[in-house]
């Protein structure tokens, strides 16, 4: 029997696109959402996650009045934030563009963001593709290392999602995210050593951290070490049980723990 657990994405993904603005454009403001320019731009993000749909609305008018690169971007957000993320990736991937001659900062942040909204829409090649010239701008960044190597991994390019990993992890051995994700594409390349390794620093280093002993437990399942990894999933559904890695626990003990019947 398997167990389930797809390849780890970051979970925080749209909470962190829908959480920071790439700048504070100067730009008109839409009288509805109040304040000086880059107040309204602040406003207009903090509608989208609490409001998505009047963002959106709002964020498109804005767009008519001249609102520009922010109205733009906000209407963006505001579509991730109603789950229509290949919409939202088009429209990201336009303000990259219109970004063509923007400073390197900015232009590495709104490739970024196109990237993450790829990745939710389903399309970890046009994702790559952005971290990878996002990378030429901002060369070792180790957050766009982390997500270009979901990227590739999310395509089934494990060797080059470990090479990514690598670079990150020689930097800050200590980097929590990193280990797990590292230790899930080793899994998947069934070098279970080098998985377990990732995996054991990962737990010994957060022994709480849902992922890192979800993991874990995974491959301990995989090397027949199955009460190791029954331990692991109770461990996960007493100090974290309202997290995702809880729900995967949950259900794999549901399923592979039950009497077989006859």
């Amino acid at each position: 029997m398997t167990i389930r657990r797809p390849f780890a994405t970051l979970p925080v993904l749209l909470a962190v696109l829908l959480a920071a603005p790439l700048v504070a454009w100067p730009d008109r403001a839409h009288a509805q959402l109040q304040g000086g320019p880059a107040e309204t731009y602040v406003n207009c993000l903090a509608m989208a996650r609490e409001d998505p749909e009047t963002a959106r609305k709002l964020a498109e008018e804005w767009v008519t009045l001249g609102g520009g690169n922010p109205a733009r971007h906000c209407a963006a957000i505001a579509l991730l934030g109603l789950l229509r993320y290949e919409e939202a990736a088009i429209r990201l991937q336009t303000l990259v563009d219109l970004l063509a001659d923007a400073p390197v900062e900015r232009r590495a942040a709104a490739l970024e963001q196109a990237a993450q909204a790829w990745l939710l829409a389903g399309n970890p090649q046009r994702a790559q593709a952005n971290l990878t010239t996002a990378l030429a701008l901002r060369p070792g960044d180790a957050e766009l290392l982390v997500s270009r190597a979901i990227a590739r991994a999310s395509a089934a390019d494990y060797w080059n999602a470990v090479d990514d990993l690598n670079l990150v992890i020689e930097a800050r051995p200590d980097r929590l995210d990193a280990l797990v994700l590292r230790a899930t594409a080793y899994r998947y390349l069934d070098s279970l050593d080098l998985a377990r390794q990732d995996a054991e620093r990962a737990v010994a280093l957060a022994p709480t951290d849902p992922d890192a002993r979800l993991e874990r437990s995974l491959i301990r399942w995989r090397l027949d070490e199955r009460e190791g990894a029954v331990d692991d999933w109770r461990r996960i559904l007493e100090t974290a049980p309202d997290s995702g890695a809880a729900m995967v626990a949950r259900e794999n003990m549901e399923r592979l723990l039950a009497p077989e019947e006859d």
